[in-house]
C-alpha cells in the first residue's frame, strides 16, 4: 500500500501543469531511494514531461540524488518523440558514487514512447542477470566469462518504442570499486549491450561495441564511458562495462554438420565477429569424452563483419559423430564451445544443455539435430506426472537455440522427453 501511495505521489509530482514546468530537482540535500521493486510488482517513478531538464540535479557531484539498485526500481521517463540529452543522476549508495546514464537522442522515437532506466550491482561473478539475459558466454550453454571481465553492474536502459530513438551518444558514470579486476583506463573499458533478438532468441553480447567517442574530461581515475552513435537497431535495454583487452567473448552464431554420405562430414560454422583470433582447433569423439583433433583452420584475427568457415571430415565414426569446435587467441588463450552431433548413418538428435536460471522464467534448451524435423517436447516430474508439453517445435540440421515457459513449476529435478516421427531422446534437469 505504501509503495502505491508513494509511487502516485512521485507521479503527480513530476506530472503537475500549474507551474510553467514541471521538474524534479535534486539540490545536494535531498534524495530518492526506491525498494523492494520486483518482477511481479515494480516500482516506478514516472517523469511525464519529455523536457531534459525534467530531471535535474544541482547537488555536489555524488550528492543525494536516485537510488534505484534493482531491475525493477525503474524511472519511467515519458520522452516521447522529444530529441536532446536525458540524464539520471542514479548514485551507488554505498560508495556515494554516481553509476548515471545519460541519452542524447538524435532522431526521435514515436510520440507514444518512453524509456525505463534502473541500474543495480551485482556479485563479483556477475550472476544476477537482468531478465532479457540470458548468458555472459559465446551462446547460450556456453562457457561464462570470468569474474574480471565484466563489472560488477548492470544497467537497464530500455526504449520503450513502436519506433526507438537513435542517440548521437550515450555516457555512464561508475563506480572504479566496482570493475572488479578490469584495469582503469580509457582502452581497457568498454561498453556492451545485449542483443535479446540474434540468432533465434539465443542473444549476444559481442555483435556489436559502440566506438569510444570521449574519454575522461581530468586526469585521474576514469569514472566515465562515453560511446556513440548508437542507431536504434542496435538500442537494447541492458548494459554492461566490460574488459577491452578480452571484451565479452566473440559470438558463434552457428555451427553444424552436413553428411555426405555415410563417410564424409562437412563442417560448416558462422562468426559475428572476431577479436585477436589466431586460428580454430576441429575435434571429433566416438562418445563426446574421448576428443581427438582433425583440422586446423586460421582465423581472421579481428573483424566486425560476418565470416563462414569450413572443414571436412573423412573419418567420421559409424553411428553418431560428436564435433566440438575450439577457438584460440594469439595470446595462446582459448575457449571450447558447445559440441554438435552428426549421425550419417541414420538420424540424430542430442539435448546439449538445458538452463534455469532462478531469475529467469524460461528453461533455455540447445539442441543439435542431424537432420530437419518436428519434435513433441514432454517435462515430466519425478513422480511420472507430465507437467509440460509442447507441440511440433520444428528442429533445423544443426545447432537450435529455443526456450519454454517454466511456468508455476517448482524447484526440482524433472524429465525432458523430445519425441519425432523416428526417433526419441530423454534427459534429465534441474530447474532452479
Amino acid at each position: 500500500m505504501m509503495k502505491s501511495i508513494l509511487g502516485t505521489l512521485l507521479f503527480i509530482l513530476v506530472s503537475l501543469t500549474s507551474f510553467s514546468q514541471a521538474r524534479m530537482v535534486f539540490d545536494g540535500n535531498i534524495g530518492l531511494a526506491m525498494y523492494n521493486g520486483t518482477s511481479a510488482n515494480k516500482m516506478y517513478v514516472v517523469i511525464d514531461n519529455q523536457n531534459s531538464n525534467a530531471i535535474t540535479d544541482f547537488g555536489a557531484f555524488g550528492g543525494p540524488a536516485i537510488r534505484s539498485e534493482s531491475e525493477f526500481n525503474i524511472v519511467k521517463w515519458n520522452i516521447k518523440n522529444a530529441t536532446g540529452t536525458y540524464n539520471v543522476p542514479f548514485i551507488y549508495p554505498t560508495t556515494a558514487r554516481y553509476v548515471a546514464p545519460s541519452v542524447t537522442i538524435s532522431a526521435a522515437g514515436d510520440a507514444a514512447g518512453h524509456i525505463n532506466f534502473a541500474t543495480y550491482h551485482t556479485n563479483a561473478s556477475n550472476s544476477v542477470w537482468p531478465t532479457d539475459v540470458s548468458h555472459l558466454s559465446h551462446f547460450p550453454g556456453g562457457p561464462e566469462t570470468t569474474s574480471n571481465t565484466t563489472a560488477d553492474r548492470f544497467w537497464i536502459i530500455d526504449p520503450v518504442y513502436t519506433t526507438k530513438p537513435s542517440l548521437s551518444q550515450l555516457a555512464i558514470n561508475f563506480d572504479p570499486s566496482e570493475l572488479d579486476g578490469i584495469p582503469i583506463g580509457a582502452f581497457n573499458i568498454v561498453l556492451q549491450r545485449f542483443n535479446s533478438d540474434a540468432y533465434a532468441g539465443g542473444g549476444a553480447w559481442m555483435d556489436y561495441i559502440p566506438p569510444v567517442t570521449n574519454t575522461p574530461l581530468a586526469a585521474g581515475p576514469l569514472t566515465f564511458i562515453q560511446v556513440g552513435p548508437i542507431a536504434n537497431t542496435n538500442f537494447f535495454r541492458s548494459w554492461a562495462i566490460s574488459n577491452g583487452a578480452t571484451p565479452l567473448p566473440i559470438t558463434l552464431t552457428r555451427f553444424y554438420a552436413n553428411c555426405q554420405g555415410s563417410d564424409k562430414v562437412d563442417l560448416t560454422w558462422v562468426t559475428a565477429s572476431e577479436i585477436n583470433n589466431d586460428y580454430f582447433t576441429l575435434e571429433r569423439s566416438e562418445d563426446g569424452i574421448i576428443w581427438e583433433a582433425f583440422d586446423m583452420i586460421q582465423g581472421a584475427g579481428n573483424s566486425s563483419s560476418e565470416l563462414t568457415y569450413k572443414s571436412t571430415d573423412y573419418n567420421p565414426f559409424s553411428g553418431i559423430t560428436y564435433y566440438r569446435l575450439t577457438q584460440t587467441d594469439f595470446n595462446g588463450a582459448s575457449e571450447t564451445f558447445d559440441p554438435i552431433v552428426s549421425d550419417c548413418d541414420g538420424v540424430g538428435v542430442e539435448i546439449i544443455a538445458a538452463t534455469s536460471l532462478e531469475a529467469s522464467p524460461m528453461l533455455d534448451l540447445v539442441v543439435s539435430s542431424g537432420s530437419n524435423e518436428s519434435f513433441d517436447i514432454e517435462l515430466y516430474d519425478m513422480s511420472g506426472k507430465q507437467v509440460m508439453r509442447k507441440s511440433t517445435i520444428a528442429l533445423v540440421s544443426g545447432l537450435n537455440y529455443f526456450s519454454l515457459d517454466k511456468g508455476d513449476l517448482g524447484k526440482g529435478i524433472y524429465i525432458i522427453n523430445m519425441t519425432s516421427a523416428t526417433q526419441q531422446m530423454t534427459r534429465k534437469v534441474l530447474l532452479d
